[in-house]
């Protein structure tokens, strides 16, 4: 296929993420501009209107989404111009000289990089940079006939790399983002957002989704899955959007030891190994009442406590969801009688 078409099927795809990540509420589309200044246009879509019940002859009722006409607002538009990079999986450098002449200066011009990975055939990372904030950081070269050239350089040095990293943009959440840019009053300030900078997710929203996870497998009672990924194991999943996760554990007469895994887009991000002592119907029932109270505080890395009649939990942890350890206990009347200890952390790379 030639390059050309690539490129073409490569903004085809951005196009599809805008909509897919804005529910719609967004159009993207390419302009008639012969100049190549401006490659890609998002506006709203117009006035969202609540899903509305229709019945259908002889059928059950189907849910119909519409919206009202455009705004012709202009400043309710983004103009992007694009430039696409195609290469192996982990490249040494990505250049791309611009001539200063094709900037617009205007704080709803931005500049979107893509860089497509030819080996796996998915774009890997996209960089949204304002064309304002881009004149002020980009290096630049006169050129013998005073045109200016402005460089965007991503390389694996760490010094060059991270002025940009703040504009690395979680692709699917692109859609999401340029609502947030036409529905803010003021400029989107880049150096207080959390993006992807080499991440998949921030440390909140894997956070809320480890609790919600553990609130609906082990501590709610879910049944193992009939076959799990090891033998002789015990296996529970969960997910929701872009996260799944796994929680796989062996269990004997005296101790259990397990690992919770969880993925973003299938690629593991975080995991948590653990040992523990087996106990009574009466302690293991208190034990997931804590585990459901404590949700966002227990195996994290936190210290928590919570007491019931003559039981008392207590974990003792420290670190963080990037570095962590702890040990949990349960009390009966003061007495020791169970412990598990555990370890985990960030495993992207």
């Amino acid at each position: 296929m030639k390059k050309t078409n690539i490129e073409e099927n490569i903004k085809n795809r951005v196009i599809d993420l805008i909509g897919e990540g804005s529910e719609n509420r967004l159009i993207a589309f390419k302009p008639d501009d012969k100049s190549g200044v401006v490659s890609l246009i998002v506006k709203k879509r117009g006035e969202y209107k609540p899903p509305v019940a229709q019945k259908r002859l002889g059928a059950s009722f189907e849910t119909k989404r519409t919206f009202s006409a455009p705004p012709e607002d202009k400043s309710q538009e983004l103009s992007f111009q694009v430039h696409i990079f195609i290469g192996p999986s982990n490249p040494d450098n990505i250049v791309k000289d611009i001539a200063r002449e094709n900037i617009i200066v205007d704080k709803n011009f931005y500049l979107m990089f893509i860089y497509f990975d030819e080996v796996r055939q998915y774009v890997s990372n996209i960089w949204i940079i304002p064309s304002l904030m881009f004149l002020e950081i980009a290096e630049s070269q006169k050129l013998e006939n005073n045109k200016t050239i402005l460089k965007f350089k991503i390389t694996t040095d760490e010094e060059n790399k991270n002025k940009y990293a703040k504009f690395l943009i979680d692709q699917k959440e692109l859609g999401n983002f340029f609502l947030e840019i036409i529905n803010s009053k003021s400029n989107i300030d880049f150096d207080k957002k959390i993006f992807k900078d080499n991440k998949d997710a921030d440390l909140k929203q894997l956070e809320k989704f480890i609790s919600e996870a553990r609130e609906n497998t082990y501590a709610a009672d879910l049944k193992s899955i009939e076959n799990p990924r090891l033998f002789g194991s015990l296996q529970s999943e969960y997910q929701k959007e872009y996260y799944s996760y796994q929680d796989i554990y062996f269990t004997g007469s005296k101790i259990f030891v397990g690992q919770e895994v969880v993925y973003y887009d299938n690629r593991p991000i975080w995991a948590m190994n653990y040992l523990g002592t087996v106990i009574e119907k009466e302690t293991l029932a208190f034990l997931k009442e804590s585990l459901l109270k404590l949700s966002q505080e227990c195996r994290m890395g936190k210290i928590c406590e919570f007491e019931k009649k003559e039981f008392k939990y207590q974990d003792n942890g420290q670190g963080n969801l990037e570095y962590f350890s702890g040990k949990e206990q349960i009390f009966k009347k003061n007495k020791d009688i169970y412990s598990l200890t555990y370890q985990g952390g960030l495993i992207i790379k």
